[in-house]
């Protein structure tokens, strides 16, 4: 799949299909790419049910307004952030993301001060329960051990493999 550069979008450049009458596959894809790869915060609106429940490992995400802080936060420790999407598998009412990202972390993320490091190959996955036409659920997994090793928060020599 393609990486997803970052780039300013407006809603006139890339006219929304109707969201219902997307399949949950073609759905879930399109709402990532806008609002994860592109930061366009006027698709979480759009795709995303008012009774919105995010798993994050540390907390939930409640509603649309909570997913788009959740998005600023992180855009705001990342603005340079580009996904690679490299999965999308649909059943029934879920879809399954599994993607990569890179990025330069230039300002504070979770209590971390911006290091102004570059962060390569970054992986995840994100389940989303979706429900007429919008996402009511989801579940992420970030390798965070991998983020705040290359940010240099965890020293290298944990994740060095023992020497026999």
């Amino acid at each position: 799949m393609r990486a997803m550069e970052k780039q300013a979008v407006t809603v006139a450049d890339d006219p929304t299909p109707d969201h219902e009458a997307m399949d949950n596959k073609e759905m879930v894809r399109y709402k990532f790419e806008r609002v994860w790869g592109h930061g366009d915060l006027t698709m979480v609106d759009r795709f995303t049910a008012p009774d919105f429940v995010g798993h994050d490992p540390d907390f939930d995400i409640k509603g649309p307004a909570g997913l788009k802080q959740y998005m600023l936060d992180f855009r705001h420790a990342f603005p340079d952030v580009v996904f690679d999407l490299q999965d999308v598998v649909a059943e029934e009412d879920r879809v399954l993301l599994r993607w990569q990202f890179d990025a330069t972390h230039t300002g504070d993320f979770r209590g971390m001060a911006a290091t102004g490091k570059r962060v390569r190959g970054i992986k995840g996955m994100i389940i989303m329960k979706t429900r007429e036409g919008r996402v009511i659920e989801s579940w992420i997994s970030v390798d965070r051990l991998g983020l705040v090793m290359q940010l240099g928060y965890v020293p290298q020599i944990l994740a060095a493999p023992a020497q026999t």
